[in-house]
């Protein structure tokens, strides 16, 4: 079996020295103020870019630039805080995954707590939309969500029911959050999801923690057919790629996915790539993936402790690190979501107080 994980480079891992504090790669026309604020108690975990370029941003916060925005707070394109925007539903839980609708309604992903049903959908200004009704909801963690062109939504995570229906971690609802029963996944995932993709022809990608997907067994990514069936033309082999954190479609039908560890590719039918050649620290956990139109692939999360890694890091096509990405020290903290815009410019949510050196709490946009 192909080993993953290997360990960095001391070559690619030399920092910059502590007098280049250069923030080559900062976008200082992006100024989000004092950012999430009581920043040890709280942190900013998803997002989503409106077509207008606002951007909102969910996470485990109470104020914003030090003013009251709890949980959720949107961005004007220059960073300052839009206050049209009025976030007005959560029970107790955090947001962690964010979906953004043809019509520009926002469904929402709730971890954790003791949230009520777990998923909601808003209005463009923020306000809670009475026609979308989940009932009760999902029982636990949703941790993923997924648009297809028909308006239904894919929700991925921690759960085994939905308004009281069996479902193994992974459900399909209607346009009015109601579930879908023609999605058929049988008893679900043995275990949690955290990331789906959706192809072009309807299929999904998932991957997790899981090794079962209704008794079949499968290394933690599985595709499934759109009727929510196991597509069996999908097949890993033999090979362990670990749990899988984040994934992302390339433009030619392969799959980046990452974890604990390690970053792979796999070609469209499950197999793994090996001319995809990538180090990466090996104590860390890859928790986002971004894919430039260029093909070049941004990966963020939590490096290896022991080594300055930055927390950020840019591959070549082939796996290798992209030198020419100059970040400096990069991020201080963990990244847990990010997003390129149309222009290219990368937003990074996260629990980071700092990018190079200067001050970003939560959120920090990058030029390419």
């Amino acid at each position: 079996m192909r080993q993953f994980i290997l360990v960095f480079s001391l070559l690619i891992l030399v920092s910059c020295s502590d007098e280049d504090t250069r923030n080559d790669n900062l976008d200082t026309t992006f100024n989000p103020g004092t950012g999430v604020d009581d920043f040890y108690a709280a942190t900013a975990n998803c997002i989503a870019i409106q077509p207008d370029g606002k951007i909102v941003v969910g996470g485990n916060f109470v104020t914003f630039n030090q003013t009251a925005h709890s949980n959720m707070v949107r961005l004007n394109s220059n960073g300052s805080v839009d206050e049209s925007f009025t976030f007005g539903w959560i029970n107790n839980g955090t947001p962690v995954a964010l979906a953004l609708q043809q019509d520009e309604k926002i469904v929402v992903g709730i971890g954790g707590g003791t949230n009520s049903n777990y998923i909601n959908r808003l209005n463009t200004d923020g306000t809670v939309d009475p026609s979308f009704y989940s009932g009760t909801g999902f029982n636990w963690s949703v941790n993923t969500l997924a648009i297809q062109p028909d308006g239904k939504i894919i929700a991925g995570g921690d759960f085994f029911s939905f308004n009281g229906n069996p479902q193994g971690n992974i459900a399909r609802l209607n346009s009015d959050g109601t579930l879908d029963e023609s999605f058929t996944t049988g008893s679900g995932f043995n275990e949690r999801i955290f990331a789906i993709s959706l192809q072009s022809d309807g299929k999904i990608i998932v991957g997790g923690r899981f090794t079962e997907f209704n008794g079949i067994g499968c290394n933690q990514i599985a595709r499934l057919n759109s009727d929510g069936s196991m597509d069996e033309s999908f097949d890993t082999g033999n090979e362990s790629i670990g749990e899988v954190l984040a994934l992302a479609l390339e433009s030619d039908g392969d799959i980046i996915v990452c974890g604990a560890n390690k970053i792979a590719r796999l070609k469209s039918n499950g197999i793994l790539d090996n001319s995809f050649d990538a180090v990466m620290p090996s104590q860390s956990h890859l928790i986002t993936i971004a894919i430039q139109n260029d093909g070049k692939i941004i990966v963020g999360g939590m490096f290896d402790p022991s080594v300055q890694a930055k927390d950020i890091a840019r591959l070549n096509n082939d796996g290798t690190i992209d030198k020419t990405y100059n970040i400096g020290k990069g991020f201080n903290g963990t990244v847990y979501n990010m997003k390129l815009q149309d222009d290219g410019k990368l937003i990074a949510v996260g629990g980071f107080t700092k990018f190079n050196g200067t001050s970003r709490n939560g959120i920090a946009r990058l030029n390419q």
